[in-house]
């Protein structure tokens, strides 16, 4: 029950409980339902009240001007009488309402986005950047890069215990050599958990994907794939899906992530992986790394 719960909240789920809570619970206040119901009124307005600070925990990035406009008018609707037939009410309702889907569909169709189709010949050589798990050296007897070499793939893992976007620009980025079809990046966490800088894990993932071109040519695919991102930390969130954006690779949204770190028997402490961890973290990478079609 806590992974799932921890699943639907950091794997972006929970931004379909928040906009169902606030839609149910305007379209019942306006259609009159909650009207002389004090129970009803009483579970929507715990409802309501608890909708957008859980959304806030789910780490989706919002956008500074939706937020500026969604906070106050979530607090001037919640802070009102349910079930009351005001028309101030009605029309904060209905621009809270709008506002919540603004924030919450992007942030769906993000999460649940399918593998790009890509025109290209099959992607076969893969270099994989990456800090522990990846690396993995806690038990376990196959990494997930050992089982996509298993499947086919010609992988290079240069990833490293502990690992950092700085680190990684300094020890791994230099050991790429081509030709290679495609680079997968699994960074980050460890800059965000060390204390280190949005700003300076932004600039050095950029740094990192300007190196691999460098080094590599354009033609090759690089992945990112997304990490969760602690409560406060949004703008995290939001540095990773703008570089993505800006230097037009493929982020593999923090859902399959999420999923390999709160699977049953999946972790040997919650964070790294054992092998079922590691099976199932490269059955969703390879679904990715196949989405190509040949010319």
């Amino acid at each position: 029950m806590r992974n799932w719960f921890l699943f639907h909240l950091y794997g972006g789920d929970a931004i379909v409980s928040l906009l169902a809570i606030v839609l149910i619970v305007v379209t019942s206040d306006v259609g009159g339902f909650l009207r002389d119901r004090g129970f009803a009124t009483r579970f929507a307005r715990v409802g309501i009240l608890t909708a957008v600070p859980f959304g806030a925990l789910t780490g989706t990035p919002v956008p500074l001007w939706l937020t500026a406009i969604l906070i106050p008018t979530w607090l001037v609707y919640s802070l009102m009488d349910l079930g009351s037939e005001s028309r101030r009410k009605r029309i904060s309702g209905a621009l809270l309402a709008i506002m919540v889907a603004l924030a919450a569909v992007p942030e769906l169709l993000h999460v649940h986005g399918k593998p790009p189709r890509m025109s290209g010949p099959q992607i076969e050589s893969v270099v994989v950047l990456g800090d522990s798990l990846t690396s993995g050296g806690f038990g376990e007897i196959s990494r997930w890069t050992d089982h996509l070499s298993d499947r086919g793939f010609l992988v290079v893992d240069l990833s490293a215990p502990s690992a950092t976007t700085e680190s990684a620009l300094q020890y791994q980025v230099p050991e790429i050599r081509p030709p290679i079809d495609a680079v997968v990046l699994e960074l980050g966490g460890n800059d965000m958990l060390d204390g280190a800088s949005r700003a300076t894990f932004e600039s050095n993932l950029r740094a990192i994907i300007d190196s691999i071109r460098e080094r590599a040519g354009s033609d090759q695919s690089i992945y990112y794939i997304e990490f969760p991102v602690l409560p406060g930390k949004w703008s995290w969130a939001a540095a990773q899906r703008r570089v993505a954006r800006e230097k037009n690779i493929v982020i593999i949204p923090k859902r399959v992530l999420t999923r390999a770190l709160l699977g049953s028997g999946n972790t040997l402490d919650g964070l790294h992986l054992t092998d079922r961890g590691h099976e199932e973290m490269a059955d969703s990478i390879e679904v990715w790394l196949h989405a190509t079609t040949s010319p």
